[in-house]
């Protein structure tokens, strides 16, 4: 994938502030179930389950798979609907990242959803730089916190 460096840069920080606004929702919540619990203390676990929840905020979000059961990932347990897809957290967080790739139209928010304080100027991709996976935020686990 081509992409400037410092957009790459600028949308690993928005994912990663809206995996950390998901970790703090799922930490205080009266009604997660204790697997989730389990989970939020294992680091490489809790990563893949905030990313979950960005990815079927994401499909449930997206115009084409609006709310289609047949393309959303379901878990067992359930997690608390204040991480759900139609919570207002998850869908600043999906029109924040959508919003700096100038995407956001391609998704359907309520109305009511208030754009992000995050900066999401400036998404054009102007140089390419070519990201391998070595790029990826996944080499840099151990030093993210979420």
């Amino acid at each position: 994938m081509d992409i400037e460096r410092d957009a790459y840069n600028k949308a690993e920080e928005l994912l990663s502030l809206s995996l950390n606004e998901w970790a703090k929702t799922l930490v205080v919540s009266s009604s997660l179930h204790p697997v989730w619990v389990e989970v939020l203390g294992d680091p490489l676990l809790r990563r893949l389950l905030l990313r979950f929840i960005f990815c079927r905020a994401t499909h449930s979000l997206f115009k084409a798979t609006n709310h289609k059961a047949e393309f959303l990932p379901t878990c067992m347990p359930p997690l608390p609907e204040s991480v759900d897809a139609g919570s207002m957290l998850s869908q600043s967080c999906v029109m924040r990242v959508a919003s700096f790739f100038g995407a956001a139209s391609q998704f359907s928010f309520a109305e009511l959803t208030t754009w992000p304080d995050a900066d999401t100027e400036g998404a054009v991709v102007k140089e390419p730089v070519h990201v391998t996976a070595g790029d990826s935020d996944m080499t840099r686990s151990s030093t993210s916190s979420f």
